[in-house]
């Protein structure tokens, strides 16, 4: 599997994970820089030929909390920050359960929050995309030690030779608390994450085209039940629609 491993030159956290990236004898990579901010990269898969996209990107949060995260991008609503409107990418559910679970157990030493975030964002591709991120103020993105976890785990990523069966998880929070624990308590990857304040954005078009937008089959969809909200009803109404498999969290 051939890797592009995407950075902003202008992104503080980004060149910090760039520069210790490139203490370690990667296979199989291609490194693409540019002054382009990290969202806007749309359709670069277009340029280079690879198999795998791995954005190193800064994170931001209201909270300013010292946090390490790793998701998808892709829009379930409006592209207010680049990508397309209702459009997602395609997961690569098994590369991203190692390189979580790797992140777990080399921030244990570090102050940092670990998690999964629902999908966001742009920019749009059509090969698999994943973003691994430092945040959330200055002095996190120039943070040398995060850098370098950063770093092995999107070296762990790119070795990935291990497949896990596949499922989507609907509902929760944006820092999504039932993906964080499938992945680390159980051999389930997480493919498209949709978060509560998105599940009003569900239709059956959208569920589709998050089945089909994955290297993996995706096996069912894992539910948040208290996580569901009012749209608990409209959500149950698409799956049995579409005649696919779901299970609520607390009952796995």
């Amino acid at each position: 599997m051939k890797t592009c491993i995407v950075v902003s030159t202008t992104n503080k956290a980004s060149m910090n994970i760039y520069e210790n990236l490139k203490r370690y004898n990667l296979k199989n990579v291609i490194f693409h820089l540019s002054e382009k901010e990290i969202i806007d990269f749309e359709d670069l898969d277009k340029e280079v030929d690879a198999d795998l996209f791995i954005f190193a990107s800064s994170h931001k949060s209201e909270s300013n909390k010292k946090s390490l995260c790793i998701h998808y991008p892709g829009n379930w609503n409006k592209n207010e920050m680049g990508g397309k409107e209702r459009q997602l990418i395609i997961t690569n559910s098994s590369v991203f359960k190692e390189g979580f679970v790797e992140l777990n157990k080399l921030a244990k030493g570090l102050d940092y929050e670990v998690s999964t975030e629902a999908d966001h964002h742009g920019p749009y591709l059509e090969k698999p995309a994943i973003f691994v991120e430092v945040g959330s103020t200055e002095k996190e993105y120039e943070d040398k030690k995060a850098g370098d976890v950063l770093a092995k785990v999107i070296a762990k990523m790119i070795s990935n030779d291990k497949e896990y069966d596949t499922v989507m998880v609907f509902g929760g929070l944006h820092y999504n608390m039932t993906a964080n624990k499938l992945l680390l308590n159980t051999n389930y990857a997480v493919s498209h994450i949709c978060p509560k304040y998105r599940l009003e954005d569900l239709d059956e078009e959208i569920v589709k085209q998050a089945l089909e937008k994955s290297v993996e089959k995706i096996s069912f969809v894992v539910l948040d039940w208290k996580g569901l909200g009012k749209a608990k009803d409209k959500v149950l109404d698409i799956l049995n629609k579409l005649s696919i498999k779901y299970e609520r969290y607390d009952k796995i």
